[in-house]
């Protein structure tokens, strides 16, 4: 596949989670291996795995929001640190939906589940296929803003995400007030194309007050420990061989 010059994977992280990168790296490249700009955010530490954007901002919102300004590719496919993929997304795949994107002329397209409920990752490639089959997300839905792995039109991206936002704030509250009406998801997959390989030490992030709170517990109870590894990270690890997270 010849680069795509509008396109780019977008990865936002931090430094005390670099620890995911190396295993990050390994599992992109298994599956999503062609030519592509993969770009990783965050404050100060650099990758030779990605081009590393550093912004010194403790502001994840504010990180991801000035590594746009910097990049000319206009549609993102935007994830986390900790999306450990299983399934192949091939260069042929990526150029039909983002052709579909701008046909369409699409916001968002979520390429995984919508069910918060639906923990249970997969590789069987039947469970797992991207068909296609596009339906418009409710804007008005809980979480018709979320960080699954989608595409993005970067210039939604700068609309909706407001440098203060922590990641979770940017679901509850780019959810609330995002009025677009041409949100998408492919329904045709039914598990999650990732293993979510982290976990938060606590969850409480539903308010910028609480945010804040959730900050000073870190760094009170949890200094030494940024995250906890999910369940089922030793089986996955295993089977697709990865490294040890320290």
């Amino acid at each position: 596949m010849e680069k795509n010059k509008d396109f780019c994977v977008l990865i936002s992280s931090c430094d005390e989670y670099s620890g995911l990168w190396n295993n990050l790296s390994l599992c992109l490249n298994k599956h999503i291996a062609f030519d592509v700009n993969i770009y990783l955010v965050t404050e100060s530490k650099s990758s030779s795995k990605f081009k590393t954007i550093n912004v010194p901002d403790e502001r994840w919102g504010f990180r991801v929001t000035e590594a746009l300004k910097l990049i000319d590719e206009k549609i993102i496919f935007w994830i986390l640190e900790d999306y450990f993929f299983n399934v192949d997304l091939n260069a042929k795949f990526f150029n039909q939906i983002i052709s579909d994107f701008k046909k369409f002329e699409m916001d968002r397209l979520q390429l995984n589940p919508y069910d918060e409920k639906r923990e249970l990752y997969s590789s069987d490639p039947h469970l797992c296929a991207l068909k296609r089959d596009y339906q418009k997300i409710n804007p008005n839905l809980k979480y018709s803003i979320c960080m699954q792995p989608s595409l993005w039109d970067k210039n939604f991206i700068l609309e909706v995400l407001k440098p203060n936002y922590s990641p979770w704030e940017f679901e509850i509250l780019g959810s609330k007030y995002c009025k677009s009406n041409n949100l998408f998801i492919d329904n045709s997959i039914k598990k999650h194309i990732y293993f979510n390989a982290a976990r938060k030490l606590n969850k409480l992030n539903f308010t910028r007050v609480i945010s804040f709170l959730d900050r000073v517990i870190n760094k009170l109870f949890y200094k030494d420990k940024k995250f906890k590894l999910s369940k089922g990270w030793n089986d996955f690890k295993n089977k697709n061989h990865l490294e040890e997270i320290s």
